[in-house]
């Protein structure tokens, strides 16, 4: 019997040191994919904010009109989440405004 409970604790040290190896594997891995999303979410965000400072409101405009053109499926889904990104904005802050008062 007590060569069975030694067996067993071996075989269960020995799965959860190979568990703790991999988990510890996969964090390193998503901590390596969110430093990498956060750095491409970063340029892109640099690059909206250039676009933004070196043209004009016309230019803009006739930028978006393009991608509307060009996209008009992903160009109505992004409206459409615009617009519900829109309404929970003022529907939440209408709620906040009746609960100070």
């Amino acid at each position: 019997m007590d060569d069975n409970y030694r067996d067993v604790m071996d075989t269960a040290r020995s799965e959860y040191d190979q568990m703790s190896g991999k988990i510890s594997d996969a964090a390193g891995r998503a901590s390596e994919e969110m430093n990498r999303l956060t750095d491409t979410a970063s340029a892109k965000m640099k690059e909206g904010i250039d676009y933004l400072r070196s043209r004009n409101l016309t230019e803009i405009g006739d930028d978006t009109q393009e991608l509307v053109r060009r996209y008009p499926g992903a160009s109505m889904l992004a409206a459409a989440a615009l617009g519900f990104l829109t309404a929970h904005y003022i529907l939440r802050s209408t709620s906040q405004s009746r609960q100070m008062l």
